[in-house]
Order: C-alpha cells, then structure tokens, then sequence
C-alpha cells in the first residue's frame, strides 16, 4: 500500500494524495510569511485592518489562476468573483496603495505575483522542452519517412477527437437547427421545451417562444443605461448588460435574463454559474451564434 501524507505549506492547506517519489501541485503561491509586513501592504492594513488584507489575498489568488496573471478592473465583477459586497473597499485595496498595477489594454496584475511565478513558469518550460526532446530522441530510432507519417496520424487522430468532442458537446443538450431557426432537441418537441423552461424558470411561454425563434428588439444605449440606474449592492446589473452585450441578445431576451437573475441579485445560483460561463467564453473568445438559447441551454441544468 502506498505512503499517503497531508502537504501544508505556511497557512494554506493543500490536502493532496503524495506518494514517496513524486506529486502534483496545481494554482499554488509561493506565499512568504512575511508578506504582512511589506511596506505597500502594512499601509495597507493600517488603513483598511484585516478586512482589506483579506481581500488582498483573494484578488493575488483571483489573478494566479487568470490568463498571464491579469483579470480586467472591473470592481463589479470583482466584488461577485472574490464574494465581497464591499465594492469601496475592494476599490482601494486595487488602486490606492501601490499593491496592484494597470497594463495599456486596462486589466489589473501584481508585479509581486509574476515575479514570484516566474521560477515556477521557467521550470514549468524546462520540463516540457525536456519531454519534446526525449520524444524526439526516441522518434530517431525510425527514418523520416515512419516519423512524418506518425505525426500526420496523431495530427489526424487530434483534429478526429476535436470535430468529435465538439459534436457531442453540441449535442449535448438541445441546439438550433440552422434551416428554420427554431430551437429542437432529440425529440425535435419545441413546445415541450419551451414548457421546461417556463417551469424551471417560471417564463412566460410565449415569450419565450418569441426569443427563441431569434425575434426581438435590438438593444440601444438608452436600454442599458436603463438597466445600469437598477443596480446596487444587492443587484450587480452592470455584469448583466456586459453579458447581454457579449452575447449580443435582443431587448427581450434581455429581460429574461434579468428575470432569471432576479435582476443580477448577488449570490444567487443563476447569477454564479453565468459568471463562471461569461469568464470562460471570455477566455475562450467564443460567442455563439445564438447567445439567449445558449445561456438557457447552460442554466437548464443548473
């Protein structure tokens, strides 16, 4: 039977399956134990007490597991990634104590965090060029013919098992056939579709059925500015006029959104899993053809 241990690493538990030779330690950060008392951050706690540098290590931890180590200063979507109603507060901690940093494209890093990453990140490319060239020596046993067609093949195999995942994800659920642009599913039952969503999102049925055939009313400034005077601690609508206008939906489909939401209110189930949704497509750089039928079809198995 294998040796089994508990890693901790300075106040951060890590509870992890170790065996003698080796593990795995996935999103850590080489935390010192005397980060309290950097200059920036002993302003810092003078000002804002434990709340702020509670907030301080969520945001560093928000940053490691972000794309380059960036999120973009955006307070709203902030406050519901870290779970803090206190936008003021979260305000300052970013931009009043020389603990963070804005690039020319306006996202927020720490200087600190990808100088501490940076050993991990060059190692990190150590071992990855190490494992290309051991392949590449054990590839030189053949000629280059038998080498050449192994690549096309794995080539092949990989482009197969995308175009595959992708249609099974596409699938998945339920999706838009093209040719009439009316929603389906296995089925092909539209009304007992929509009847679904009216009972798990308590939607009017033919309003339903009139954003789901792709009608609607283009959003306008003055729609957004609209939802923008509803927002306050309690109802985050600035994330949901992002999301309205990244997924490009309709005036109608806008307002099922807000009533699913119960208008963007925070901590709620729908809200949480469409930030986790927008975060990732973000990322992804990928907007679907049909941004409402998608969002429902996500939120459906919630």
């Amino acid at each position: 039977m294998k040796t089994f241990d508990f890693l901790l690493i300075n106040h951060y538990f890590y509870i992890g399956l170790i065996n003698k030779k080796n593990y795995i330690m996935q999103n850590y950060i080489m935390w010192p134990s005397t980060m309290r008392n950097r200059t920036s951050v002993v302003r810092m706690r003078i000002k804002e007490g434990a709340a702020g540098y509670g907030v301080y290590v969520m945001i560093l931890e928000q940053l490691r597991e972000a794309e380059n180590y960036r999120v973009h200063d955006d307070i709203d979507i902030m406050a519901f990634a870290i779970n803090v109603l206190d936008t003021a507060l979260i305000d300052r901690v970013l931009h009043s104590y020389d603990l963070f940093k804005k690039d020319e494209n306006g996202d927020i890093y720490s200087q600190w965090l990808i100088d501490s990453m940076a050993n991990h990140d060059a190692s990190k490319q150590a071992r990855t060029q190490r494992a290309q060239k051991a392949a590449a020596a054990r590839y030189k046993k053949t000629d280059e013919k038998e080498y050449q067609e192994c690549l096309s093949n794995a080539n092949a195999m990989h482009k197969q098992c995308t175009s595959n995942a992708n249609s099974m994800q596409e699938n998945a659920t339920f999706y838009i056939n093209k040719s009439t642009n009316k929603l389906t599913n296995k089925s092909n039952n539209r009304q007992a579709i929509i009847t679904e969503l009216h009972e798990k999102f308590g939607c009017d049925e033919e309003q339903l059925d009139y954003i789901l055939s792709g009608n609607g009313t283009a959003v306008t400034d003055k729609y957004i500015n609209q939802l923008m005077t509803l927002k306050d601690e309690q109802h985050n609508m600035r994330l949901i006029c992002d999301i309205i206008q990244y997924y490009g939906l309709k005036v109608e489909s806008g307002n099922i959104l807000c009533h699913i939401t119960k208008m963007g209110e925070v901590g709620g189930k729908y809200i949480m899993e469409l930030i986790r949704i927008y975060y990732a497509d973000k990322e992804k750089k990928f907007k679907p053809e049909y941004g409402i039928n998608y969002i429902l079809t996500k939120l459906k198995a919630v």
